[in-house]
């Protein structure tokens, strides 16, 4: 998902269904605070992160965040480099409501995600893979005979 936006040092894409946080181009270099509340995000993407050189504060407040070892890194960098990040964990359950600045490094654990808004990410350490759900429907036609 791309963006386009110019000049923009403070962003509020609450409450807009996104799954991951998304690059936006032309932003790498002025924005400064970026609110993603109540979105459907599972996780995040370093990759994408460490494409805001100036991003400050990172609002991710009522997210099903999945809070493992995918985050452990992320969270530890973002904490060391002073930036504000909020959040609370919803999975697993050994993590559910710890604030995400709160989580320590080398502490979480890799586990299966659980959140049933999150079934796009089911992946392992060392594989990334996509679970299909497949629905069937029957359709029973009934037939009288008024002949009689």
């Amino acid at each position: 998902m791309f963006f386009f936006l110019i000049f923009s040092v403070d962003l509020d894409l609450t409450n807009n269904s996104l799954t991951s946080v998304p690059i936006l181009n032309n932003l790498n270099e002025s924005l400064q605070s970026l609110s993603l509340k109540r979105n459907q995000i599972c996780t995040i993407d370093e990759t994408i992160l460490n494409s805001y050189d100036k991003l400050q504060t990172i609002e991710l407040n009522q997210n099903p965040l999945h809070c493992d070892c995918r985050l452990d890194s992320i969270v530890k960098k973002l904490i060391e480099s002073k930036k504000t990040l909020n959040g609370l964990c919803q999975s697993p359950i050994e993590q559910r409501n710890k604030p995400l600045n709160s989580l320590i490094h080398g502490n979480l654990s890799c586990s299966l995600l659980t959140l049933p808004q999150c079934t796009y990410l089911i992946k392992t350490k060392k594989d990334i893979s996509t679970t299909t759900v497949t629905t069937t429907t029957t359709t029973t036609t009934m037939t009288t005979d008024t002949s009689t």
